[in-house]
């Protein structure tokens, strides 16, 4: 990543600072201005925060920083965490945080991996810089941070374009054109959070988002749980639960077309008796052909409707 230009008065106060006997986090001017051009999540917060000689970074006490209130990701690789707080007890604090302050204490915008590792690491202070954040921009920051991550949860992800649409107003288009994705891959992650089953399913049993997708157009909750299981099981996968779909919806048909008329069966026998009442003899010889055209379509389109009611 670019590094800029070294600024010996700030590199000198944080020189100053590290000898304190105190554990704190180092800070560097290249780590701080790599953390300003991660991902162009700051962007929209004024041109000011891509130059350097704007930012005015601090220590604060690691114990007055709360998390976002608007962060999507409901769980952490604790694993990753560990490792991470490894890093910074060898290496050091790496950037700074973004905050906002409300009253005594301050609300993180952006970083928790960082500072969950931090206290991991047992660090008393970790460098922040202070910005007046509205909710709407807390929101759209941690959203931002999150959605670009590789290890989200698809859970997760889901909600956070949820609440890109709930709370932003963001259409599914939008979404898309922000992260880089297609259309459908945010109508497909947003369609697992239609019923909590499905939603739990994937959170809690990792089933494919796709499988999911296909689950949650299925408004029968004893049927879709009945398919979840299976899918859970490991005995039915995407297309099983297509298959399953497009059964029920046929046998639905069937039923519905059997209620909508009460000619149904007197048609059918009147039909019967029609071809009960023929023999070839009585075929005029130039009708034959023709004839026997049509009635290879009713054996066809006969099989084809038994087929469908015994399924």
């Amino acid at each position: 990543m670019p590094v800029g230009p070294t600024r010996p008065r700030l590199t000198e106060r944080w020189q100053r600072r590290s000898s304190m006997t105190k554990k704190r986090a180092r800070v560097t001017d290249e780590n701080a201005l790599a953390t300003l051009g991660a991902g162009g999540i700051l962007d929209r917060l004024g041109e000011e925060l891509a130059d350097v000689s704007a930012v005015e970074v601090q220590e604060v006490p690691i114990g007055l920083i709360k998390p976002n209130p608007f962060q999507p990701r409901q769980s952490f690789d604790e694993e990753k965490l560990q490792e991470l707080a490894t890093s910074i007890q060898e290496h050091g604090f790496y950037g700074h945080l973004l905050v906002r302050k409300r009253g005594r204490w301050y609300q993180l915008a952006y970083g928790e991996r960082r500072l969950r590792a931090a206290q991991l690491a047992a660090l008393d202070t970790v460098p922040v810089q202070v910005r007046d954040l509205t909710d709407e921009q807390m929101l759209e920051i941690s959203l931002t941070e999150n959605i670009q991550r590789e290890d989200l949860h698809p859970v997760d992800e889901a909600y956070a374009y949820d609440r890109l649409q709930t709370d932003l107003g963001y259409s599914v288009r939008e979404i898309a054109a922000k992260i880089g994705k297609s259309k459908s891959y945010v109508a497909t992650l947003l369609s697992i959070l239609r019923y909590p089953d499905v939603e739990q399913a994937v959170r809690n049993a990792d089933i494919p988002v796709r499988t999911a997708e296909e689950l949650a157009k299925i408004d029968d909750i004893e049927e879709r749980r009945r398919l979840i299981n299976q899918v859970i099981a490991g005995n039915l996968d995407r297309d099983g639960v297509i298959a399953a779909r497009k059964r029920r919806a046929r046998k639905a048909t069937t039923v519905r077309s059997a209620d909508s008329s009460q000619h149904a069966i007197p048609a059918f026998a009147r039909a019967f008796r029609a071809l009960d009442r023929q023999s070839a003899a009585q075929v005029p010889p130039e009708e034959r052909e023709e004839v026997a055209n049509l009635l290879k379509q009713i054996i066809e389109r006969a099989t084809t409707l038994l087929e469908e009611m015994e399924n």
